[in-house]
């Protein structure tokens, strides 16, 4: 019996080496346009071709290929790769349910910058997320949260629907570089749109796009008067030190029978195995929020928080993976 079970936690260890390694390999892909490129042939080309159509060095190309067929994410036949259709969907259609390569790439970028844990361990010092990699991490995750929201909201929150339909005036709170808004905006084109971020004087993507402001302000610091009908917060309220006054500051902000909406991992109240079978992508996401200088909250603190900022109809939407849209209305 033990040594079945070292047995059975050795090859799970082994697996869980090997997605790190495929983390990196579908980052890469993405990154240097391998996977793009690949897709665009129309037909499956040999490693040394992908190379030249890259401009990049083949031999690096070639043990990419090898690793990426080996992992399942190429076909290869007579020493030519493709991609896949519902590989394609995974790694390059940002837009389904099922693309992971965002989550890939904040996975590879933030490992970057885990030689800090040292001094984490030895003496408690977290390093907040301001690096570049960690900017570009956050941009490439949210993805899946922007198009899982307008999913959400069609089915599970007709109000929102309507309201963006007729055209409302949104604040997108910790907007980084704005995609939020452009996605938004090009599913409900008569809304109108404000981001805050503490590092708006970095972004500059949105404007060129459409017509939007972006000031340089945080929840805790924003000081709007009534004057929007939602405000959304994409995975901002966690980076958040004061979040009560945040949400006090959002309540304040929004016109009466206004709306928030805050998208979220959020751990569950169970305990024990239960805890880790439903968590385990923000259980084993929890070490790099304490690197941050975060942690993640449980459906019972955010509902506490929305209360005590006097929101009422608060409500949770599953979008899986213990990832949730909740809203919650100014009465």
């Amino acid at each position: 019996m033990r040594s079945h079970k070292i047995a059975s936690l050795f090859h799970k260890s082994l697996a869980y080496a090997i997605g790190f390694n495929a983390v990196w390999i579908v980052y890469l892909g993405r990154q240097n346009n391998l996977f793009r490129l690949i897709a665009s042939s129309g037909r499956p080309v040999s490693p040394q071709v992908l190379a030249r159509k890259a401009h990049m060095f083949a031999p690096a190309v070639k043990a990419w290929c090898s690793a990426a067929v080996c992992l399942g994410y190429l076909a290869e036949k007579n020493g030519r790769v493709a991609l896949p259709k519902e590989v394609k969907e995974l790694v390059l259609d940002e837009q389904s349910p099922y693309y992971v390569a965002g989550q890939f790439t904040y996975s590879a970028l933030r490992s970057l910058e885990y030689s800090s844990f040292g001094d984490l361990f030895s003496s408690g010092k977290a390093k907040p997320p301001s690096s570049a990699n960690t900017i570009k991490a956050f941009e490439e995750v949210t993805s899946w949260d922007h198009y899982a929201f307008l999913g959400a909201i069609k089915t599970g929150d007709k109000k929102l629907h309507k309201m963006l339909l007729k055209g409302c005036r949104i604040l997108d709170v910790g907007c980084g570089a704005g995609r939020f808004m452009q996605r938004v905006h090009a599913a409900y084109p008569r809304s109108e749109f404000t981001g805050i971020d503490p590092y708006a004087d970095e972004i500059k993507g949105a404007k060129k796009e459409m017509e939007v402001t972006i000031l340089r302000a945080s929840g805790e610091t924003m000081d709007f008067q009534q004057q929007f009908d939602l405000v959304y917060l994409g995975e901002s309220l966690y980076l958040m030190h004061d979040k009560q006054q945040a949400l006090k500051n959002c309540y304040r902000a929004l016109k009466k029978g206004g709306s928030v909406a805050i998208l979220e991992g959020l751990l569950t109240e169970a305990e024990g195995c239960k805890t880790c079978k439903e968590n385990k992508m923000i259980m084993t996401m929890q070490l790099d929020f304490v690197l941050q200088g975060h942690e993640f909250m449980t459906k019972r603190q955010i509902t506490t928080l929305l209360k005590q900022a006097k929101f009422t109809n608060i409500k949770f939407i599953d979008l899986g993976v213990s990832f949730y849209l909740v809203t919650a209305d100014k009465t």
